[in-house]
Formats: C-alpha cells, structure tokens, sequence
C-alpha cells in the first residue's frame, strides 16, 4: 500500500523541500559503486505516492552534496561508538 505523503504533512513547499535528501539518498544507493547505501531510503521512497519529478530536475551537484554530508555524518556517528 502506497503512503501519500500528503496526508503526513500539510501541502507546503518548505516540508516538500524535506523530501530531497530522502530520495537522493535513495537514487545513491542505487548506483553502481554508492557512496553510501540506505536501503530503507528507497523502501520510503517507493512506499510513497509521490510525484518526485520536481527533485529529479536538481542538478547531480545537489545529490553530492546530500550524498557527502550524509556520509561525513554517519562515519563521525559510527567513530562515537
């Protein structure tokens, strides 16, 4: 069953900005050779009804970006334990 996503949030261009990170995190961990992999990332992103097209048209300088910090942030989490 598909979750759509507007019934969690109200239709607002700031929490539709929220969603990008989540599914460049996506979109990463389906390459060839990803910097980082987030599986649940995708399962999130399938299990939405979603029209996306609006993040696929950001630039692959903005996937990096989302794709870098998040691996920054996990490698000082995973040194903290």
């Amino acid at each position: 069953m598909k979750i759509n996503p507007e019934y969690l949030v109200e239709k607002n261009p700031i929490f539709e900005y929220l969603f990008m990170p989540l599914y460049f995190k996506a979109i990463e961990t389906q390459q060839i050779n990803p910097l980082i992999k987030d599986p649940k990332a995708i399962e999130i992103v399938d299990s939405l009804d979603y029209n996306f097209d609006y993040i696929e048209k950001r630039n692959k300088a903005a996937q990096f970006h989302v794709t870098v910090r998040t691996k920054v942030f996990d490698q000082q989490v995973t040194n903290q334990f």
